[in-house]
């Protein structure tokens, strides 16, 4: 999936590859690894998808969806509240961007990432995905999931909730 934008007569090319393949997720744990601010790769033993986050060709980030974490009140509020299954929600377990040069690209690659998950997930796991999840460790305040009208559902005390 791709998606071109000319900006300041400059165009960026932000596409993504769901990694299917030993090599692609390869390159993706080592992205993650280099990069990211405070998590490094883990294989968790879960349902997982990983995509590939790409920049006029260049690789610039990841994203990876998992299994829904359901144990914080205001996750199990709102499964209530829309009468969703734990199969339904993607927690997204890693979102790591680096050496983008287009301000907004967080918000156009989440934009790709979110249309193409619920194909992907439907396709391995049979299941129609139909919300999202994502834990934001402060001081960041999730400004890239509310530009792309995520909701804010609540607040988690770190641990044993």
């Amino acid at each position: 999936m791709d998606n071109s934008e000319d900006t300041n007569n400059i165009t960026y090319n932000h596409t993504i590859l769901r990694a299917t393949n030993p090599e692609l997720r390869k390159q993706g744990k080592e992205f993650i690894n280099t990069y990211h601010s405070y998590i490094k790769f883990s294989d968790r033993p879960s349902r997982k998808c990983y995509w590939n986050l790409y920049e006029n060709g260049e690789m610039v980030g990841v994203f990876a969806l998992a299994s829904v974490f359901d144990k914080p009140k205001s996750v199990k509020n709102y499964m209530l509240e829309y009468n969703l299954k734990s199969n339904e929600i993607a927690n997204n377990i890693v979102f790591c961007l680096a050496n983008q040069q287009d301000k907004n690209a967080g918000t156009k690659l989440l934009s790709l990432v979110r249309k193409d998950a619920i194909l992907w997930w439907y396709e391995r796991y049979g299941d129609l995905l139909k919300a999202f999840q994502t834990f934001i460790l402060p001081p960041r305040n999730g400004a890239v999931y509310k530009a792309d009208n995520w909701s804010e559902i609540g607040l988690t005390k770190g641990a044993n909730v």
